[in-house]
């Protein structure tokens, strides 16, 4: 029984692992299309490639695209909106999940390294 003024959370986190894999080119494979994509965008480039690269339909990045074409690239936090974007669509729609009516997703962001 969940307590009155008690939030039930929205989306679960499974894992989460940062990694830099030098020379990893050709080793992302799967049915990337079977899960949903909430993820930071870095821009039209980077997103037309991931689209290529892993065979995805134009649908699954539709989120990261719509909150880049409305907000820009707002660095890390640009993530939590196409989250947002998400849920609300899956909301509107009826969905099972707010995940595209998906159980898993993947959220991933790009980023650089400095050294000064």
């Amino acid at each position: 029984m969940q307590q009155q003024g008690v939030e039930k959370p929205t989306f679960e986190l499974v894992s989460t692992t940062p990694t830099l894999v030098p020379n990893s080119l050709g080793a992302i494979c799967g049915n990337w299309n079977s899960i949903f994509w909430a993820a930071h965008p870095g821009g039209p480039a980077i997103l037309d490639q991931v689209e290529a690269k892993l065979g995805l339909k134009p649908e699954k990045l539709h989120a990261i695209r719509h909150v880049l074409a409305e907000y820009g690239n707002m660095s890390s936090v640009t993530a939590l909106f196409v989250l947002d974007e998400v849920w609300k669509k899956s909301t509107e729609e009826g969905l099972k999940t707010i995940g595209d009516g998906l159980e898993w997703g993947v959220l991933f962001g790009f980023g650089s390294w400095a050294y000064y």
